[in-house]
């Protein structure tokens, strides 16, 4: 059992209709933790006062937040640097917050997962998702908040997905050569999908 990652293609030469990525359920929680540990960790490291620089490799799929665009105008005034400050510390809080243990376990009070869901459905106290976007991890939340119930991410979300990549990917928290592999041909479904202008199915 398990979840397949699928973009439908145009029919290719080889007759190949759509590019498929199988993951696990379980492990697709690990992931999860993995892609928030990354954030966490971005959001740690950017500055107020100094622009982001996507790394080479991922740099078309890099989409200009509104902090970006403000990077590039002269800031005088010190309440835009503390809600900065406030609104970062808030996503760094919440992310820390959201996060369990690496591994899926079994105990008296059922499964626990990697990712504590709960903290993704309650209201919180700020907006999430202006927060969220003001920093350019939007696609974080389509990717951790989201049930194969839901049967697909659009060409918007798949967008959003690859300019967190962008941003956060730093292969120092893949742990071994599974994860290696796994993100690398979750990186290409995404480029296939962005480049087709097409969308994710799970099958």
């Amino acid at each position: 059992m398990g979840l397949d990652l699928q973009c439908p293609l145009e029919i290719s030469n080889d007759g190949c209709n759509q590019r498929t990525l199988h993951v696990t359920y379980s492990y697709i929680h690990v992931v999860r933790y993995i892609l928030t540990e990354m954030t966490i960790k971005y959001l740690r490291n950017i500055k107020f006062r100094e622009s982001f620089e996507p790394g080479i490799s991922l740099k078309e799929y890099f989409v200009k937040s509104p902090h970006d665009r403000s990077q590039q105008e002269e800031i005088g005034y010190e309440e835009q640097e503390e809600d900065f400050d406030t609104h970062r510390n808030k996503l760094i809080d919440f992310l820390s917050e959201s996060l369990n243990i690496k591994k899926v376990s079994y105990g008296l009070n059922g499964v626990l997962f990697p990712i504590n869901y709960d903290m993704w459905i309650e209201k919180q106290n700020f907006d999430l998702n202006y927060y969220m976007n003001e920093f350019g991890i939007l696609g974080l939340k389509h990717f951790v908040n989201h049930s194969d119930c839901e049967g697909y991410f659009s060409y918007g979300e798949c967008i959003d997905i690859m300019n967190l990549f962008s941003r956060v990917f730093d292969k120092e928290f893949l742990t071994d050569e599974y994860d290696c592999i796994f993100f690398e041909d979750l990186i290409e479904l995404l480029k296939t999908t962005i480049a087709q202008k097409s969308y994710i199915l799970f099958g």
